[in-house]
């Protein structure tokens, strides 16, 4: 694996959004600290499929764009770096999952709730 300048410009910027996820958290701001934390799971996989020698795109998924060329065989690591990296899109798709629930509001008739406001 390839460790270039775009991957470390991937990992130092996920870097970055891990610590605003903690002083969010930190601070009580639970759903910012979810979305940073989704932010940090995306440019961590980018880094790494930069370093795998993939172009990530312009994507909020890269778990998916990581597991195109994993199923294809076009990626094909030792039995243990497999299961890792298995581990990490797993874990990711929930994050990206969940990321999208702090940029938008749960909306009633009557209301526009925040994510993790008490009603």
């Amino acid at each position: 694996m390839h460790v270039n300048r775009k991957t470390l410009d991937w990992i130092s910027m996920a870097e970055e959004d891990l610590e605003d996820s903690k002083a969010d958290y930190n601070e009580g701001r639970y759903a910012n600290s979810v979305f940073h934390a989704e932010l940090c799971a995306q440019k961590s996989l980018k880094g790494l499929i930069v370093a795998l020698g993939f172009e990530p795109r312009k994507t909020h998924r890269p778990s998916l764009v990581l597991k195109a060329p994993i199923a294809s065989g076009l990626i094909y690591l030792r039995e243990e770096l497999m299961q890792e990296l298995d581990g990490l899109i797993s874990l990711s798709l929930v994050l990206e999952d969940e990321g999208v629930t702090p940029r938008y509001v749960w909306e009633t008739v009557e209301r526009i709730i925040k994510p993790l406001r008490n009603i």
